[in-house]
């Protein structure tokens, strides 16, 4: 899988549908740098699907979890 892309691809793949990332200050899965090219590859796929703004980034403060804090609003918005 990772000869033909890698998280960005797969999170581009959901586009056009609404989806929220979130990226926690101290995950120590994710190397410096690589949440904002990250946050590029998907934009791109989100605008070339013609929905640039269904996709949405969250940085908070924490480690690799779930954090739901703009996530839940999202999902109330989105499913009803």
């Amino acid at each position: 899988l990772l000869k033909h892309g890698d998280t960005p691809e797969l999170g581009g793949l959901i586009a056009p549908r609404p989806c929220i990332w979130e990226v926690g200050s101290d995950d120590g899965l994710i190397i410096p740098g690589w949440d904002a090219k990250m946050k590029t590859r998907i934009q791109r796929a989100y605008t070339a699907s013609k929905k640039p703004k269904a996709v949405t980034f969250h940085h908070f403060k924490g480690d690799h979890r779930w954090d739901g804090t703009k996530a839940v609003p999202m999902l109330k918005r989105v499913l009803g």
